[in-house]
């Protein structure tokens, strides 16, 4: 049995469904990479920086989250390494703080998520 594509008239089959579904459940020893940008500003040095990811992944939990040290846009008065916590199965949270009082904080890297 297929589904019928009202906007463009394409069938969809089941394992057009189960392709999309096994991106979406990342398996034991799976990987998700993406990139991210942590921007903003600071009255002080020492104030936290943060953005929250969500993972694309549904159903699996990550083990583990690799950011790179390799920045694409290098850090701009904000600390590195980059730090991560409150990992879970829904996302995660990737923080930092300022080195100084800025209105403009801001660094760029990828990231791996580890299943």
């Amino acid at each position: 049995m297929s589904l019928t594509d009202v906007v463009a008239g394409n069938q969809i089959n089941a394992s057009d469904i189960n392709q999309a579904l096994n991106i979406l459940q990342q398996p034991s020893g799976g990987v998700e990479a993406g990139s991210l940008e942590i921007d903003g500003w600071a009255g002080a040095s020492g104030d936290q920086l943060s953005i929250y990811l969500s993972s694309r992944s549904r159903g699996a939990t990550p083990v583990s989250l690799t950011i790179s040290t390799s920045y694409f846009d290098g850090p701009t008065n904000i600390n590195t390494p980059l730090n991560y916590s409150h990992l879970d199965a829904n996302g995660v949270q990737i923080w930092q703080t300022s080195n100084a009082a800025n209105a403009s904080c801001h660094v760029g890297t990828t990231f791996t998520w580890n299943y």
